[in-house]
């Protein structure tokens, strides 16, 4: 995602001035002078961006006497627009809502709704920011946090998916229902189990907490997972599954194979179930699976189970969001687990 302008920069410090009482309404913002020597820019890039404030509402041209600071920001009683800003070619169980466009055309049919690449938030970033938009964060990465903060000065709703961040407005998986859910299924069988997870890294931290829930679940209920029996160099990328195909077949030629399993992402189950047919292992009666997000095939095999997460739901929730201003999102959606049969 490319950085903040000079500009846009600039008119979060002035809007930094305004929220700790530096400038407060009705005083005469600085001049270019005081601009110049405060915040070590341009006067061209001053000019762009007390224009653009004066606009936004944040400041007053008053013709003969100045720029002052408004006595306060407008706030739209209504949605004008939504802008919903991911990274659309990430195809994966989270961001189907806005793959399949079905969020953005439910929106259309009440609102004007745009959608806008990670990449491109700077480009758009005075359209994102006038009164009246309301923005949904598709997966948002830490490297976006200044962006949104810039926005929580303007005054814009906005909402994280599948983020938790700061006190930030959220809908979010509940993790820990979900994966409570799915660890006493696997109890049934007994203690120990193999658990295939993923490398993480601030593009994926959702992925950290679904581990984090794990770990805390698993001591919790006081579940075992052997040295050798964990693994975790395995990375999102398409050769992964090669490397999930290798751990698996180290696993279950072992002379001590696993009654349960867990992998944290829908895709290891493909090559786990794949090995365990080559090696004579049938799931149900040699050892059950347990996955997060769903595999259509695995609906019919006896012995599986998986973490279903609930996308209308979220669909719903969104819509409600955007359309009305005066809704708070912080809300934890419980997934359903769904057994092959």
């Amino acid at each position: 995602m490319r950085k903040l302008s000079k500009v846009d920069t600039l008119k979060l410090k002035i809007i930094e001035d305004i929220g700790l009482g530096i400038l407060k309404p009705g005083d005469k913002v600085y001049s270019r002078h005081q601009f110049m020597r405060r915040f070590k820019c341009s006067r061209g890039s001053i000019d762009k961006a007390v224009a653009a404030l004066v606009r936004e509402g944040f400041l007053l041209s008053r013709q003969g006497a100045g720029t002052f600071v408004a006595a306060g920001k407008s706030v739209a009683s209504e949605t004008e627009r939504v802008y919903l800003i991911g990274d659309f070619g990430r195809i994966n169980a989270y961001s189907q809502i806005f793959q399949a466009g079905s969020l953005a055309a439910e929106l259309q049919k009440r609102t004007n709704c745009f959608l806008c690449a990670n990449k491109d938030v700077s480009l758009y970033l005075e359209n994102i920011s006038r009164a009246g938009t309301a923005v949904i964060w598709d997966h948002p990465r830490y490297d976006q946090m200044m962006v949104m903060n810039y926005l929580r000065r303007t005054g814009i709703r906005q909402v994280l998916v599948h983020r938790i961040f700061g006190d930030y407005e959220y809908i979010t998986i509940d993790y820990e229902a979900g994966i409570s859910e799915g660890l006493d299924w696997l109890l049934e069988q007994g203690r120990e189990l193999a658990y295939f997870t993923t490398a993480t890294d601030t593009s994926f931290p959702y992925i950290a907490e679904r581990q984090l829930c794990f770990f805390e679940l698993a001591i919790r209920k006081n579940m075992k997972i052997p040295s050798n029996w964990f693994f975790n160099a395995v990375d999102r990328h398409e050769d992964s599954l090669e490397k999930v195909e290798e751990q698996a077949l180290k696993l279950f030629r072992s002379n001590k194979r696993p009654k349960l399993i867990y992998a944290d992402c829908c895709t290891h189950a493909v090559p786990i179930m794949a090995v365990a047919q080559a090696c004579g292992l049938k799931a149900g009666k040699d050892f059950r699976l347990l996955i997060f997000d769903y595999e259509n095939f695995l609906a019919k095999i006896p012995g599986t189970a998986m973490i279903l997460q609930n996308m209308e739901s979220f669909n719903d929730n969104l819509v409600e969001w955007a359309l009305k201003p005066a809704c708070v999102m912080k809300r934890r959606i419980k997934p359903e687990l769904v057994f092959g049969k």
